[in-house]
C-alpha cells in the first residue's frame, strides 16, 4: 500500500513543506509563533482491500508552557481536534478516500484536497491561537470545546503572562468545576440499635483529584519562583 501511504508520499510532504510542516515520527510539524503546530493522520479501511479512508487532525503546544510543566512534574497535552470540526460541515470525522485503483490524477487532486483543506481551516485556527495572549482568551471564551484541552496549561500561560491573580482563578474555577459530585468518602456505613445502612457514594472524580495534584505542584513551584525572585531584589 505504499502508494497510498501520506505518511511516505514525497508528494504530500513537498506539498505540506510549503507552509513549513517536516515528517516527525508519525506528525507533520512546524514552528510558528511562541508554538509547535502539527497535522497528523489516521486511516480506516471501512472493510475495503486496498483503500484507505483518511482523516486529519491538529494540535500545537506551547514550548513554555511544556517547559514549566516539567519542572513542576506535571504532563499536559497539547490543544487540537479533528480538522472536521473546524470545516463547514461541523462534522467529528471527515474522510477522504485513496484507492490503490484510483488514477494518478485523481489521486493527486485528493491530496491537493487534503492539503487545501489543512490550509484553510488547521492552519488560520491555529495561527489565531499561535500566541500565549491570544490562547488564553481563545480557552476562556471556550474556542476549543470541540477538540483536547488541557487545563493544566492555563494557569502556567497566565503566569508567563505575569497575571498571577487570573492563574489562581482559574485553579479554584477548575476545581469548582470537576469538584461537582465528587465524593471522597467511597462506602458509608451508618449503624444503630434498630438497623444498619450501607451508602455507597461516587468514587472521587479523577479529573479532580487530578488538578488538586497539579494546583499543589503548580503553588509550591510559583512559590519557589516568588521567593527567587525577592531574593535576587
Amino acid at each position: 500500500m505504499a502508494k497510498i501511504n501520506l505518511d511516505t508520499e514525497p508528494r504530500f510532504k513537498a506539498m505540506l513543506k510549503q507552509f513549513g510542516f517536516k515528517k516527525r515520527s508519525y506528525q507533520f510539524c512546524r514552528n510558528y509563533g511562541d508554538t509547535i503546530q502539527s497535522v497528523g493522520f489516521g486511516h480506516a479501511t471501512n472493510g475495503e482491500k486496498h483503500v484507505r479512508y483518511y482523516s486529519c487532525s491538529y494540535s500545537f503546544e506551547f514550548p513554555k508552557v511544556m517547559e514549566i510543566a516539567k519542572e513542576i512534574g506535571a504532563i499536559p497535552y497539547g490543544t487540537g481536534g479533528l480538522l472536521g470540526y473546524l470545516m463547514p460541515q461541523r462534522s467529528p470525522l471527515v474522510e477522504w478516500r485513496l484507492s490503490e485503483q484510483d488514477s494518478e490524477e485523481y489521486y493527486l487532486s485528493m491530496i491537493q484536497e487534503i492539503v487545501d483543506a489543512i490550509r484553510d481551516y488547521a492552519l488560520p485556527f491555529m495561527e489565531r491561537y499561535s500566541t500565549l495572549q491570544a490562547y488564553v482568551e481563545g480557552a476562556e471564551q471556550d474556542a476549543f470545546r470541540h477538540g483536547s484541552f488541557d487545563r493544566q496549561c492555563m494557569p502556567i500561560a497566565y503566569y508567563l503572562l505575569g497575571d498571577l491573580d487570573s492563574s489562581m482563578r482559574y485553579i479554584e474555577e477548575t476545581l469548582q468545576r470537576y469538584s461537582r459530585g465528587n465524593s471522597p468518602k467511597g462506602i458509608e456505613v451508618i449503624k444503630t440499635a434498630e438497623f444498619e445502612e450501607v451508602i455507597i457514594h461516587p468514587e472521587p472524580d479523577i479529573n479532580y483529584v487530578n488538578y488538586l495534584d497539579f494546583s499543589e505542584k503548580f503553588k509550591q513551584w510559583v512559590e519557589q519562583q516568588e521567593k527567587s525572585k525577592v531574593t535576587i531584589k
